[in-house]
């Protein structure tokens, strides 16, 4: 139940969009409260003491503290998207990144470095950041 109120919240362009018909208080008491989403969240924990150790044993446990706690601000969005919508602001320019495909990756160049997508199937669960912007 919770993850389809994420998406019907994440997927409207403003909360008005949006028409929940009447959930029982019972299904409310039990949004994220199922065996699953009690699971996920110790399999999260796990994920974090285990990025945490490794993180301490390559000297980034700092790093990654700071990672994990992030929060990000939403004080200004009102503004921002009215200066987008106005044109007092531009977007952000995004650069084209050249990929170049091998057997078992794709190496992406761009202006910063180089990555390696790997093309190859995760064997377990791992913690991947997504950095947000305007």
């Amino acid at each position: 139940m919770s993850s389809i109120l994420y998406v019907a919240c994440t997927s409207v362009p403003q909360l008005s969009d949006l028409f929940v018909s009447p959930i029982y208080p019972t299904l409310w008491e039990n949004i994220g409260n199922t065996p699953v989403d009690i699971d996920r969240r110790v399999v999260d924990e796990n994920l974090k003491k285990a990025a945490l150790e490794f993180a301490s044993q390559k000297g980034m446990y700092a790093e990654v503290v700071a990672e994990i706690d992030w929060k990000a601000d939403y004080s200004n969005c009102r503004n921002e998207k009215k200066a987008l919508e106005d044109g007092g602001m531009a977007p952000v320019a995004r650069e084209m990144v050249t990929v170049v495909v091998n057997d078992d990756d794709w190496q992406a160049n761009s202006s910063i470095g180089q990555f390696t997508m790997c093309l190859k199937p995760v064997l377990r669960e791992r913690h991947i950041g997504i950095d947000t912007g305007r």
